[in-house]
C-alpha cells in the first residue's frame, strides 16, 4: 500500500459549475477521511476549463459548502500551497509543457478533424457495425504537411497515440479491472482552440479532462484516487497517459454509485441532491457525514460503536474505521427516511446551549427579531419549549414562531360563553401582575383560574393556549407564558376579546 511509503495525497476536484451534489459530497467524505487517517493532505482542485458553464460565484458556493459541512482542506484556491495554482484555467503553462513532452516522444499528434467531420466518422463506422474509434487521419501527417495546415489558417487539436496493449487496474474496491486491447482508439487530450484562450503557443485550445486530470494528479502528487465508479470507464485513457509521462500511477478505489431506493442512479435533474438544500432545512453536517459515508461504506463487523447503534459514529471512529477495502462495489441507498432519523438522534443527543446555537440562525433566517430577548438563558428556553424530538432544525423555528410573531387565530372558537369569561378572568389577572413573570407565578395563576371556574386544567387552558400561541396543542402552558412578555401576553389576550 502506498500509505507506507509516502504521505497520504488525495484529492477533490470539482466543476465551478453547479453546487455540491450528495453523491460528490460523498466522495468528498471518503477523501477526507481516509487523509485524516494517515495524517496527510486534502487537496481541494478546481476543474474549471469550461469557460462557458464554470464562474467564480459558483466556486465561492463550493467553498462555503465545504465549510459549512466541516471538512478543512490543506491545500486549495483558498489555502494555496505548493503546489498552486489550484484552478485549471490558471494552469494553461503546465499543460503546455506536459503537451510538448508528448509532441516530442511523437506520442501526440496534430490533429486538424472538425466535430463535422468526426461526427461523421463516427457515423460511417457505426453503419460498417465497427466500433466509433478514431481512424487515424491525421495521424499519418507529415510534419511539413502540418505546418502547411496551419500556415493557411487551419486549427488543430493535439490527440493521443493511445497504445493498443491489455491493462489492468488494481483497484482497491473492485479488484483486477481488465481493459483489453483496441477498445478505445486515439483519442483527444486537448481542444482545437476557439479564438484566442489556451495553449496558444502550440496553436491549441483548452485541455480535455484527461489530460488535465492527470497532468494535475502528476504535479499535484497524489498518491491516492479516490472516486466514483462512474468515472472507472475514464481510468483506461489516464493509465495511458501516466506510461507516456513516465509517472507513477496513484492508488485507485472506485466507489459504488448513489442511487434512489427504486435502483436508479442519483440524478441532478430530478432534485433532492444538492446539498445546500439539507443544510438549508436544518439537517446537522454531522449527521449528512455519517449518514452519506454509509452509503458504499461500513465498519468492521467486529466494531461497537460507543453509541451503541451500528451506523452512528463520532467523528474520531470514522477516521479510525475507515478502509479503502471496506467500501461497497453494490450502490448505496438513498433513504431520506433514514436521514430524518438519523438527523433527530443527533438532535436529541446534543447539549440545550449547543442546539439553541444551532436553531439561532433558522429564527434569524424566519425573520424573528431576537433582539428583544435580554439573554441566551430565555432564547435557551424557547428552544427546550418548544422542541419535540423533531427532525430538523427548520421545524424546530416554525415551532417557536408564535413567541417572536402574533399567531392568527380563528374567532369562531371563542364563541362559546365560557371562553371569554376565561379569557376576560385572565386578562384582569394579567393587568394586576407587576414586573417579570416567573413559571412560579403562572403556576399560582392557573390554580386561579381553576379555583374560580371549577373546570378541568385542560379546558381552562384551551381558550388561553389558543389566544396566544393560536394552537390547540404545543408547549406547557408555564413556558408559554412565562417567556412571552407581559405586555404582549395582554395585548393576544385583549385581540381576541
Amino acid at each position: 500500500m502506498r500509505e507506507s511509503l509516502a504521505q497520504v495525497r488525495v484529492r477533490f476536484a470539482p466543476s465551478p459549475t453547479g453546487g455540491l451534489h450528495v453523491g460528490g459530497v460523498r466522495t468528498l467524505i471518503f477523501n477526507w477521511l481516509y487523509a485524516r487517517k494517515f495524517q496527510g493532505s486534502l487537496v481541494l482542485r478546481m476543474e474549471d476549463t469550461d469557460p462557458d458553464r464554470s464562474t467564480a460565484a459558483w466556486e465561492k458556493r463550493i467553498l462555503s459548502e465545504i465549510k459549512q459541512i466541516g471538512i478543512e482542506v490543506q491545500e486549495g484556491p483558498e489555502e494555496r500551497g505548493p503546489y498552486a495554482p489550484y484552478r485549471q484555467s490558471e494552469r494553461s503553462m503546465i499543460y503546455t509543457e506536459y503537451a510538448k513532452k508528448l509532441l516530442v516522444k511523437n506520442q501526440a499528434y496534430y490533429c486538424f478533424c472538425d466535430e463535422e467531420t468526426l461526427q461523421a466518422k463516427r457515423k460511417a463506422a457505426l453503419r460498417e457495425g465497427k466500433p466509433p474509434l478514431y481512424d487515424g487521419t491525421c495521424a499519418k501527417l507529415s510534419p511539413q504537411e502540418v505546418q502547411q495546415k496551419f500556415a493557411i489558417g487551419q486549427k488543430a487539436g493535439l490527440r493521443f497515440r493511445a497504445f493498443q496493449k491489455d491493462y489492468v487496474l488494481h483497484d482497491q474496491v473492485r479488484g483486477k479491472v481488465y481493459f483489453p486491447a483496441n477498445t478505445t482508439g486515439d483519442f483527444l487530450i486537448i481542444r482545437s482552440p476557439q479564438e484566442e484562450s489556451g495553449l496558444s503557443s502550440l496553436s491549441l485550445g483548452l485541455p480535455i479532462y484527461h489530460f488535465s486530470c492527470v497532468v494535475d494528479d502528476i504535479c499535484m502528487k497524489m498518491t491516492h484516487v479516490i472516486r466514483s465508479e462512474e468515472h472507472l470507464s475514464n481510468t483506461l485513457r489516464q493509465l495511458m497517459l501516466y506510461e507516456a509521462l513516465d509517472a507513477p500511477i496513484p492508488e485507485f478505489a472506485h466507489a459504488a454509485l448513489v442511487l434512489y431506493p427504486n435502483g436508479q442512479k442519483l440524478s441532478k435533474r430530478q432534485g433532492e441532491v444538492w446539498i445546500s438544500e439539507y443544510l438549508a432545512q436544518g439537517y446537522l453536517p454531522e449527521a449528512l457525514i455519517n449518514f452519506l459515508l454509509f452509503l458504499g461504506w461500513s465498519p468492521s463487523p467486529e466494531f461497537s460503536p460507543r453509541s451503541g447503534h451500528p451506523e452512528i459514529l463520532s467523528l474520531e471512529e470514522m477516521i479510525a474505521q475507515f478502509e479503502l477495502s471496506r467500501l461497497h462495489r453494490a450502490g448505496g441507498i438513498f433513504d431520506l427516511q433514514k436521514l430524518k432519523w438519523m438527523n433527530r438522534y443527533y438532535l436529541q443527543s446534543m447539549p440545550l446551549k449547543e442546539l439553541t446555537q444551532r436553531v439561532r440562525p433558522f429564527f434569524e433566517k424566519a425573520g424573528y427579531d431576537l433582539h428583544g430577548i435580554d439573554s441566551s438563558e430565555i432564547l435557551e428556553k424557547i428552544v427546550q419549549a418548544v422542541y419535540q424530538g423533531n427532525d430538523l432544525l427548520s421545524e424546530i423555528a416554525n415551532e417557536a414562531e408564535f413567541f417572536f410573531k402574533r399567531p392568527q387565530v380563528n374567532l369562531t372558537d371563542f364563541n362559546d360563553p365560557q371562553s371569554k369569561e376565561i379569557l376576560k378572568a385572565f386578562s384582569k389577572i394579567l393587568k394586576s401582575h407587576v414586573g417579570l413573570v416567573s413559571e412560579q407565578q403562572v403556576k399560582q395563576w392557573l390554580e386561579e383560574l381553576g379555583s374560580g371556574f371549577k373546570e378541568k386544567k385542560s379546558i381552562i387552558f384551551k381558550p388561553i393556549r389558543m389566544a396566544v400561541s393560536g394552537k390547540v396543542h404545543g408547549p406547557e402552558m408555564k413556558w408559554i407564558l412565562s417567556l412571552i412578555p407581559l405586555e404582549e401576553l395582554l395585548h393576544r389576550i385583549e385581540s381576541v376579546l
